[in-house]
């Protein structure tokens, strides 16, 4: 089994993200999953072109999209996707859509194609904090997610894709959750190695 992982570069004035980290500590191979690292610009328009180009070039089974959601603390699979791009805050390249449309054709919402509930399971059993996450917010990291799916839906209807939100590793404020990079990184590999197991 292929599969395409990604992570975003730091954004909004940080020097650091943890879905970065964990992109760079993967290894290459886990058991029978060969893995594709990619990482991408915080950027709404520019990551979906390199999203596309390497899911064209490499075409993976499975794509898994990592994302750093500060604040959270614990590893939280998405479940849903929307149609929309709206921030107060710019992306990298300075552009801060409000109330957009991502696909003019997409469908409202897509949900993720793989059994995210058993990740979940498999990272609590682990001792690793987990749980499901219904909204991913309106940044690029349901940009990118939303992409995936609409991408699968016209092009690649026998792909999978989820994303996966991780924990900062470092506060930014006082009193904000963390979780260590050590234990981002085990956390993926059981999430790598349970969709190969379950699907």
């Amino acid at each position: 089994m292929k599969i395409l992982v990604t992570g975003f570069n730091p954004f909004n004035g940080s020097n650091t993200n943890a879905s970065m980290k964990v992109l760079e500590s993967l290894p290459d191979k886990i058991d029978n999953v060969s893995i594709i690292k990619q990482l991408l610009p915080t950027e709404f328009k520019n990551s979906s072109a390199i999203l596309k180009e390497t899911v064209d070039k490499f075409t993976p089974d499975v794509i898994v999209c990592l994302g750093e959601a500060a604040g959270r603390d614990s590893i939280t699979p998405e479940t849903i996707a929307f149609n929309e791009d709206n921030t107060v805050v710019a992306d990298n390249a300075g552009y801060k859509p409000s109330h957009e449309p991502i696909q003019a054709n997409g469908d409202e919402h897509y949900h993720v194609n793989i059994p995210v509930e058993e990740i979940v399971k498999a990272l609590v059993n682990a001792g690793i904090p987990s749980k499901l996450s219904n909204n991913a917010g309106r940044y690029v990291c349901n940009h990118i997610m939303y992409e995936c799916q609409y991408l699968i839906h016209s092009q690649y209807p026998n792909m999978k894709a989820t994303f996966i939100h991780l924990p900062a590793n470092h506060p930014y404020k006082k009193d904000m959750p963390t979780l260590d990079l050590a234990t981002e990184v085990q956390g993926i590999k059981i999430a790598l190695s349970t969709i190969e197991k379950t699907l």
